[in-house]
């Protein structure tokens, strides 16, 4: 028994959007693959004919098409993962993040060291977390 494929329509928005991201050189590999099954889906292709031509197994274009008839662009984000729980103290992370613009008075900014040692945390740790936060 063959699955029925979600049919997929394109706002005009979202059709320049993911025509952006299809061709886009600096965006990741498997964002461009989910814009194409999208855009291919709306054009009539079956799941099948997208599959290969996308570089995707049948299942995988039935699941970004499914997620984007029911979430638009954002279902094409990739969703959280489970994963172990932080042992951080979300207070020293605070600290960590909230007075890295605020060095102590002799300094102009923090070092890596120093905040660690001032929030109780490892350098690692305090690296890992600016690197999260970096813009």
């Amino acid at each position: 028994m063959s699955r029925v494929a979600v049919p997929v329509t394109l706002p005009a928005e979202d059709r320049v959007e993911l025509r952006r991201r299809a061709r886009a050189q600096r965006i990741e590999h498997r964002h461009r693959q989910r814009a194409q099954v999208v855009l291919l889906a709306a054009e009539g292709w079956s799941n099948q004919q997208i599959a290969p031509h996308v570089g995707f197994n049948v299942n995988s274009v039935r699941k970004w098409r499914r997620r984007y008839a029911r979430a638009g662009l954002t279902g094409l984000a990739d969703e959280r993962r489970p994963g172990r729980p932080s042992r951080l103290d979300p207070q020293k992370v605070n600290t960590v993040l909230s007075q890295v613009v605020q060095p102590p008075a002799p300094r102009t900014r923090w070092s890596v060291r120093a905040m660690a040692g001032h929030a109780g945390l490892s350098k690692s740790t305090v690296q890992k977390l600016w690197a999260r936060e970096r813009p």
